[in-house]
């Protein structure tokens, strides 16, 4: 069994944007993840606060994903 089956879609859709290139490629991903924006960005926000709560930070990376689904 493939390790991404274990990972829910809104942690996976978060992770394209955060290691795919940031979110200027998030209407690529939203359109490949089948969801609008406003899901992508919910869904974004919801994975980033899991990242924090488990690890207590997030690099500025992780942060810039997450001002991003804030706006």
């Amino acid at each position: 069994m493939s390790e991404s089956r274990d990972i829910p879609s809104y942690y996976m859709q978060y992770l394209a944007v955060r290691d795919g290139g940031g979110t200027q490629i998030a209407d690529r991903v939203a359109e490949v993840h089948g969801v609008t924006i406003e899901q992508l960005k919910a869904n974004c926000l919801r994975a980033a606060e899991e990242y924090r709560q488990d690890n207590g930070t997030l690099l500025p990376y992780e942060q810039a994903v997450l001002d991003w689904a804030n706006s």
